[in-house]
């Protein structure tokens, strides 16, 4: 939020569909029961030209379907993994 105003950041635009869904959210049987608020994460990553990888650190609900972002084309760079 700090740096929104400089160059550190980029904004995209994501589809809002319902509460906690996305339209740029993958919609796979797979990812059915992600993690509804952190859908927007994988909307913005998907969204955006470069496809940055969403850094983790200790939230568990990323490392389960972390095949089946991969395969979506999210990729997940997990900080701490030996927590995992």
């Amino acid at each position: 939020m700090t740096h929104q105003a400089t160059q550190r950041c980029e904004r995209v635009a994501i589809t809002r569909i319902g509460e906690n869904d996305f339209a740029e959210f993958p919609k796979s049987p797979s990812l059915q029961k992600f993690d509804p608020s952190d859908r927007k994460f994988v909307a913005v990553a998907l969204t955006h030209h470069a496809k940055p990888a969403i850094a983790n650190a200790v939230d568990s609900d990323w490392y389960n379907p972390k095949q089946a972002l991969a395969e979506h084309g999210v990729k997940l760079d997990f900080l701490c993994p030996e927590l995992f």
